[in-house]
């Protein structure tokens, strides 16, 4: 998954300085997602084109997007991300914001690719699976990693555009377990970006 390494820099540098403490996570309603068809692998990082215009809601432009500013405090609360939300860099250029659960069983994600579209990340390995957030096209893709087990939904907003919520698991959660507190906060990430 093209989408690892980068996160696994970021949850191995901010786990460093976090102890872990017991909790569960909130409660609240699961977002419904549903299949939107098949995936065109392209294999590049170039914007992507395509001849067929994607079914959106609305298309919304995230070139200057501040991916810190994707969650309220609010939406934060209600996920149960008490962590200070830190900006930072991945190593391809592209700002991130990361922020943890207030027990540390995981940690969650949110980047903006303003010159990457969703066919980016249908030529890895591992099939994405093809979803649905709040009426915008997405993947869902789930991984094992040494370090714990993740998951990613990268939706598309606009042609070559795309938002990304990556949640990493500290053992706390497995396999598509994982999924459920991505899903949860994509749905939020997105319903920020609509009210833009």
């Amino acid at each position: 998954m093209r989408r690892a390494l980068p996160f696994l820099a970021a949850a191995l540098v901010l786990t460093a300085c976090a102890e872990s403490t017991p909790g569960t996570p909130s409660a609240g309603s699961a977002p419904t997602t549903t299949a939107s068809g098949s995936s065109q692998p392209s294999g590049s990082a170039k914007p992507s084109t395509s001849a067929t215009p994607k079914k959106r809601p609305k298309t919304i432009n995230i070139k200057d997007v501040d991916p810190c500013t994707l969650l309220t405090d609010a939406q934060r609360a209600k996920l149960g991300l008490g962590g200070t939300p830190t900006k930072q860099t991945d190593d391809e250029g592209y700002q991130e914001c990361t922020v943890s659960r207030e027990d540390h069983k995981y940690l969650t994600g949110m980047t903006v690719y303003p010159d990457r579209g969703v066919e980016y990340y249908s030529g890895g390995a591992k099939t994405p699976e093809p979803i649905e957030i709040a009426g915008f096209p997405a993947l869902k893709m789930a991984s094992s990693m040494p370090l714990g087990d993740s998951c990613a939904v990268v939706v598309d907003v606009s042609d070559g555009q795309v938002v990304s919520s990556d949640v990493m698991a500290f053992g706390a959660l497995k396999g598509d377990a994982v999924c459920e507190p991505t899903l949860k906060t994509v749905t939020e990430v997105v319903a920020t970006l609509v009210a833009k």
